[in-house]
């Protein structure tokens, strides 16, 4: 009798959706586990898109949350990993599709206002910049243990924006005023990942950050 095949997910889904869903797995967590291993403070992914960045950034997540049942029979369950849950900031690019830098400031703030709420460190101060309201939470959550920070799609508002009138405020902002202040976090926290596709961006820095 033949085996039954697992289906094939199609559509942008976590890692958890995944396993849970029963679909198929190529199974890439002993580089991840490597990965997570190693020395240094900053990590950069870069590859063309539909390479699973996004996938690798939410593997990862689980991973760093100490969620081992979702590794069940995988690679790296079966390696020397201290599944330690970590505070995760989680920051996804993908559905921003703001146009300004005051928008993009306002977008962060919301996200970052989220996140502090998952993890019972808000209210924040809204009426501060996402650069002071980023810092503020990689310090509260720092309290609860060494933070890891996920940043998926980096590059896509500069990248949407290029050929736009407000390209330049937008860099400053993304690329010079969160993304600089992410880098400027790293004593208080523990691996900053950033995930850029391999489009053309204008003068945006690319970077990646592994605070240990």
């Amino acid at each position: 009798m033949s085996k039954q095949l697992l289906p094939i997910m199609t559509a942008n889904g976590s890692f958890e959706n995944l396993r849970r869903g029963g679909y198929v797995y190529v199974d890439k967590t002993a580089y991840l586990h490597s990965l997570v291993r190693q020395e240094g403070n900053m990590f950069f992914l870069s590859r063309p898109r539909r390479f699973g960045k996004t996938l690798t950034v939410s593997t990862l997540e689980a991973i760093f949350q100490g969620r081992r049942e979702l590794f069940k029979g995988l690679v790296i369950d079966s390696l020397d990993y201290d599944w330690e849950p970590y505070p995760v900031i989680h920051i996804d690019f993908t559905n921003c599709w703001k146009k300004t830098a005051d928008a993009l400031d306002g977008w962060l703030k919301d996200r970052i206002e989220e996140i502090a709420d998952s993890y019972g460190v808000g209210p924040l101060d809204m009426a501060k910049t996402s650069d002071d309201l980023f810092a503020k939470l990689i310090l509260l959550l720092s309290k609860k243990g060494k933070v890891v920070v996920l940043v998926d799609e980096y590059d896509k508002v500069v990248s949407d924006n290029a050929l736009g009138e407000n390209v330049g405020e937008l860099r400053e902002e993304h690329c010079g005023g969160f993304g600089g202040m992410a880098e400027e976090s790293h004593e208080t926290g523990r691996r900053i990942l950033w995930d850029c596709s391999a489009r053309p961006v204008p003068a945006c820095r690319r970077r990646v950050l592994r605070p240990d």
